[in-house]
């Protein structure tokens, strides 16, 4: 998972975020069991990105474990961030192979979409799934919405 804010006076909100994923975020497939990980700050440090310089991204990344994504989403979407409109959600989900991105609009959470070309085909992201080796499937992404 990653989280980007516009700026760091929200990093108490991250904080509180943290903690709630490390001691109330539910997860999927065990219920009344808390926790699935936590957030670092991958902006700090020289160390952190290739290049020359140091990055003007906030972001931070964790690993989750059998995370409710959509507990996470929502979570996501009800903090009182200072610019929600500059705020990001980058989900990987377990067996996935992409990341699915939310951003905060006109209050609510909206998960942005690929889009291929001019046409506007639109791949729908929550139905790609990683083939399996030997199973005789490949990914086959639905496109339209």
């Amino acid at each position: 998972m990653l989280l980007s804010v516009d700026i760091l006076d929200d990093e108490a909100l991250i904080d509180a975020f943290n903690r709630w994923l490390r001691t109330r975020a539910p997860r999927r497939q065990l219920p009344n069991t808390f926790g699935v990980g936590f957030l670092r700050p991958l902006h700090e440090g020289s160390q952190a990105w290739g290049g020359w310089g140091l990055p003007e991204a906030r972001i931070w990344g964790g690993i989750t474990n059998d995370a409710d994504v959509e507990a996470i989403v929502d979570r996501f979407a009800t903090m009182s961030w200072r610019h929600p409109e500059c705020a990001q959600l980058m989900i990987q989900d377990q067996g996935q192979p992409i990341f699915r991105v939310w951003m905060i609009v006109d209050g609510r959470p909206r998960e942005l979409r690929a889009s291929l070309d001019a046409a506007d085909d639109v791949i729908d992201l929550r139905r790609a799934q990683r083939p399996q080796p030997g199973d005789g499937t490949t990914a086959t992404p639905t496109t339209g919405l």
